[in-house]
């Protein structure tokens, strides 16, 4: 009896199993390569989009930008152009109107501030040395024919050592048409 025995190893026979594998390996490396590459390109357009509305976004800004200081420029000229116009055309005589507010102090009274409002109202403080002299000195303000209408806006006791001084607070307000008339007759 013959028998064939044969010592060499015998080829294995290569399972399709295997080549399936390696193609769908493959397959998914080159979809996932392209779907990478495809959203590479599409983020570099986005970030050249981004930019180029950001360079746009920054010139708007700086126009506007522009714009608002020549126009605050423009509205602060034209503040000031309207005040002194205001003042122009409604004269005041400051001058007259201290001599007259002094000339109606008691003798013990005296000024510690003015201000004059641009609504025509003058705001004085005084003191005083009695109580008797802020109610002269209203009663002689509300009399004056240059006032509209005094208002008392305080008054307060101040002691000052053994002697108690009074501080009043007035609100005085002017008759622009008595500076108007005055104006007109020739009186500065």
């Amino acid at each position: 009896m013959l028998s064939n025995i044969n010592l060499l190893p015998q080829r294995e026979k290569r399972s399709i199993f295997f080549v399936i594998v390696l193609v769908a390996i493959l397959l998914i490396g080159l979809v996932g390569g392209g779907v990478l590459f495809l959203q590479y390109q599409s983020l570099l357009k986005e970030q050249d989009r981004k930019e180029s509305e950001m360079k746009t976004i920054t010139k708007l800004i700086e126009m506007e930008t522009a714009s608002l200081l020549q126009a605050a420029t423009i509205s602060e000229v034209g503040k000031y152009e309207l005040l002194v116009n205001t003042l122009v055309e409604l004269p005041i005589q400051t001058a007259t109107i201290l001599d007259d507010m002094t000339a109606a102090l008691p003798q013990s009274g005296f000024f510690k501030s003015y201000n004059y409002q641009d609504t025509g109202t003058i705001e004085v403080m005084a003191e005083f040395g009695s109580l008797e002299d802020t109610a002269q000195y209203l009663h002689h303000l509300s009399y004056a024919d240059w006032v509209q209408k005094v208002e008392i806006i305080s008054i307060a006791r101040q002691e000052n050592g053994s002697q108690g001084l009074y501080e009043g607070t007035y609100a005085i307000h002017l008759k622009r048409d008595a500076f108007l008339r005055a104006k007109g007759d020739g009186v500065k």
